[in-house]
């Protein structure tokens, strides 16, 4: 390779990055076009079945990741159309966190969610890297630069990541959502903005998974409140364990890194007896019904990371009576659990 050929390539990986190992095609197009077809509109509207057909950035930016390791970049760029249009309406680059089609103002809040702003900015991101587009690139390092300038705050426990914007910081109080901690976003982000910052947020993240710990079975509440150094419980959002907090392990195992030792308390609660969908780590009340399969597919990612069992991500059993054509959130959670199991060699 003469010189000049060394030169280009290595402009062309600063330029599209190229670090972050990608599986690519790791979803078939069947359970692609079985996915887009039951939770993408035409316009690339992603909908949440579960939650009265309402789209969110956060589901935006999952379904922007599953095209781009599906290797779908016409259903990729539709669903990032239409996320633009209409929830990249405020005078950032982040996004509305909630588009209501049963509103006559379908964002009727413009306040943003972190975790959906992660997503689409790693989405994109993936996406130039795949595909070698600058447009992408561009537009995640602008999403990038708007979460670190607006929703990274220097704490006592180091800098941590607000849920949005507004209304969650009250007095010396600060209301965080551990999930939203997307360890492998970070460091994807790290290398495209070259800031220390998002190294340093997933050492926050990892100090904030040993104090994340309650109940008899020592989990991670969906909702928790830091008040110099000190974490307790959320009075006003969910203090269960439950489908925001069971993001953490796919999250952390996705990372490819030493796996957190807080992970075996959720590995062990999964594996009791007839194990509830969620508990209530104040009061320890429980779900009247089991693990839904979004659940089950990370509670297999979780084992194969622990090393405890080898079994294919893809032969996780699914409910009887829940099909994954119908439940949206299961469905993503199920994909994304088959990714991050392929990129991180489990």
């Amino acid at each position: 390779m003469t010189m000049r050929k060394v030169l280009f390539t290595a402009l062309t990986i600063l330029m599209l990055g190229g670090c972050e190992r990608l599986a690519s095609n790791s979803i078939s197009s069947q359970e692609w076009s079985n996915y887009q077809s039951h939770f993408i509109s035409p316009e690339g509207r992603v909908i949440d079945t579960g939650n009265s057909g309402i789209s969110h950035s956060e589901g935006q930016g999952y379904a922007m990741l599953l095209a781009v390791a599906a290797g779908e970049r016409r259903h990729f760029d539709r669903i990032w159309a239409w996320t633009q249009r209409n929830l990249q309406i405020r005078d950032d680059h982040l996004f509305a966190w909630k588009w209501d089609p049963h509103s006559s103002n379908p964002v009727v809040d413009k306040n943003n969610a972190s975790d959906g702003d992660l997503l689409i900015a790693w989405a994109l991101y993936r996406a130039a890297q795949s595909w070698k587009n600058k447009s992408y690139r561009l537009s995640s390092l602008e999403i990038t630069k708007d979460i670190r300038k607006k929703l990274i705050i220097n704490t006592k426990s180091g800098p941590v990541l607000l849920p949005g914007e507004k209304g969650f910081i009250h007095n010396t109080a600060i209301t965080l959502n551990p999930s939203y901690w997307v360890f492998p976003a970070f460091r994807a982000l790290q290398e495209m903005d070259a800031d220390p910052v998002w190294n340093n947020l997933i050492d926050s993240g990892n100090q904030l998974l040993y104090k994340n710990q309650f109940g008899q079975y020592h989990l991670p509440a969906d909702w928790i409140v830091l008040r110099d150094g000190t974490v307790s419980l959320s009075e006003t959002l969910s203090s269960r364990f439950s489908f925001d907090a069971m993001r953490i392990p796919l999250y952390v195992c996705w990372d490819k890194k030493p796996v957190h030792a807080s992970l075996k308390k959720i590995d062990e609660f999964w594996n009791i007896p007839a194990v509830p969908a969620w508990i209530d780590l104040g009061n320890g009340k429980t779900a009247d019904f089991g693990l839904v399969y979004g659940q089950q597919a990370i509670r297999q990612l979780l084992r194969r990371c622990l090393g405890s069992d080898k079994q294919n991500i893809t032969k996780v059993k699914t409910e009887k009576n829940r099909p994954i054509a119908k439940d949206y959130y299961s469905s993503t959670l199920y994909l994304l659990s088959r990714v991050a199991a392929l990129e991180a060699g489990f």
